[in-house]
C-alpha cells in the first residue's frame, strides 16, 4: 500500500511522519486490497494558546475513495490515533457487510451431469420410433 503524507501550515517532525505511516499501514491487515492511503495533517487556529491539529485520512481502493476519517486534537499523535481507530471500525463494518452479502446469495440449483441427460434423450427417441 502506498502512503502519501501531506502537511499544511506546519512542518511535522520525522517521528510524527513515521508514526502516521506505521499506524495507517496496519489498516491493510483488515482489507489487503487497499491501494493507497492519503494522510493530510493540518493546523486549525483556536482561541486558546494551543492550536488544534487535524488529521484527515482517505483510503483508496480500485482508484476510488473507499473510506475517510477526520480527527481533531491538541496533540498530533492523538489525532492520528483517533483517525486510525475510526477507520478501523469503518473497515470492520465494511468487511462484515461485504462478506455478509456474499453469504446470503441464493444457492445455485444442482445440475445433472450432461452424460445422463444425453442418455435419457436417446432412450426416449428409441421408444418413440417403434410406436
Amino acid at each position: 500500500m502506498e502512503i502519501t503524507l501531506r502537511a499544511t501550515e506546519f512542518e511535522p517532525d520525522e517521528q510524527l511522519k513515521a508514526r502516521a505511516q506505521q499506524k495507517v499501514i496496519r489498516l491493510q491487515r483488515y482489507l489487503p486490497d487497499l491501494e493507497r492511503a492519503d494522510v493530510e495533517l493540518s493546523l486549525e487556529p483556536t482561541r486558546g494558546v494551543e492550536a488544534r491539529r487535524i488529521v484527515r485520512i482517505n483510503l483508496i481502493m480500485y482508484g476510488k475513495v473507499l473510506l475517510r476519517a477526520e480527527a481533531r486534537a491538541a496533540d498530533p499523535n492523538a489525532a492520528v490515533d483517533a483517525a486510525v481507530d475510526n477507520l478501523k471500525g469503518q473497515l470492520l463494518r465494511y468487511k462484515e457487510k461485504r462478506d455478509d452479502w456474499r453469504h446470503h446469495q441464493p444457492p445455485r440449483p444442482a445440475q445433472e451431469p450432461e452424460e445422463e441427460i444425453e442418455e435419457l434423450g436417446e432412450e426416449e427417441l428409441e421408444e418413440e420410433e417403434p410406436a
